[in-house]
């Protein structure tokens, strides 16, 4: 793909535990946000100025934080619910700084 490789997954997304992801900044010069931004589908084939859109669909939710050259780790909680076991998602990084440049993305399904 033309995104930079910059998310990977720290944990697996299990029910009663915490979905953990770490996006590398150092990946592009510059970059001092990141965010990560979740959506309902994953989607593909569209090349834009600022890299490729991977995920669709409506806004699950997103956060950002402040570059930090070690890294910056993303950690959300799931809830002991086996009502969410198989449910699906897309996670895509964004990194900012003197524009916004779209990262790689990952697609998750909730385990136990």
């Amino acid at each position: 793909g033309v995104n930079i490789e910059c998310l990977t997954s720290v944990s697996l997304p299990e029910i009663g535990g915490a979905w953990s992801v770490e996006i590398d900044p150092t990946q592009l010069a510059g970059t001092s946000l990141v965010s990560l931004v979740v959506r309902s589908s994953a989607t593909g084939g569209t090349v834009l100025g600022y890299g490729e859109p991977l995920v669709a669909g409506p806004k699950l939710f997103s956060a950002g934080q402040p570059a930090n050259a070690a890294g910056n780790v993303f950690s959300f909680p799931i809830p002991n619910d086996t009502g969410l076991v198989g449910f699906s998602a897309s996670a895509q990084a964004v990194l900012l700084g003197g524009g916004l440049t779209l990262g790689n993305a990952l697609d998750l399904v909730v385990g136990y």
